[in-house]
């Protein structure tokens, strides 16, 4: 067992989350949890957009290339805030530790998806 997965097994996370995830998201899931967001709740959504993502033919079952397009990363957030509306709700209201739910894994520049993120979060509706 590499260090990597032992560290996320400590976590929380099972070998098969440990796999599935696989090191393309490592930065992402580590920046995710420092923001605040449970382990296994992001290791969940991370999987799930991933499955999505795949399933819809986005990106390959292999490592897709990073989105770095910031029209395109600013639409996937607005999806992202459609298909979640009581949790931005609750993100302006204060709880804001919930930025990491607004997330998703590894094919977005981690820099670029904050900025936009977080200028999104925060703008006045």
């Amino acid at each position: 067992m590499t260090i990597l997965a032992r560290r996320y097994k400590a976590m929380g996370l099972s070998m098969q989350d440990v796999l599935f995830l696989g090191n393309d998201v490592v930065e992402y899931l580590d920046a995710v949890i420092r923001k605040g967001a449970e382990v296994k709740l992001a290791a969940n959504w991370i999987m799930t957009d991933r499955l999505a993502a795949i399933k819809e033919g986005t990106i390959s079952g292999k490592i897709g290339k990073q989105i770095t397009d910031p029209v395109e990363m600013e639409k996937m957030v607005m999806k992202v805030f459609s298909k979640s509306p009581k949790q931005l709700e609750q993100y302006r209201s204060g709880r804001t530790k919930l930025q990491g739910f607004f997330c998703w894994p590894g094919k977005a520049n981690p820099a670029l998806l904050n900025k936009i993120l977080l200028e999104k979060l925060n703008a006045k509706e």
